[in-house]
């Protein structure tokens, strides 16, 4: 394995949409979707957290970006749906 610099937008490959939470401490966190995403650059595949979206806008194929978003852990690395959709 190796690092590659990648595209930060990409669309939506497969999700899930969690309603029982794994761990106690989520109990307040569901619903919460987990998508994978196939990025633009180079066409790689990535799972994570599908944030800001109301239910029924995610879809197979929707467009998203990646974007860090700050915890009680430090930033990690979520999907967020793509407000200009354009790309692939």
């Amino acid at each position: 394995m190796s690092w590659a610099d990648a595209a930060a937008t990409g669309s939506v490959y497969s999700f899930t949409v969690v309603h029982r939470p794994v761990l106690a401490e989520l109990a307040d966190h569901v619903p919460y979707a987990v998508v994978l995403v196939t990025l633009d650059e180079p066409e790689v595949r990535m799972v994570g957290n599908l944030v800001g979206a109301e239910e029924g806008e995610l879809k197979i194929g929707a467009r998203v970006r990646a974007v860090l978003d700050p915890s009680r852990f430090g930033p990690r690395l979520v999907f967020e749906l793509d407000p200009e959709g354009g790309g692939k």
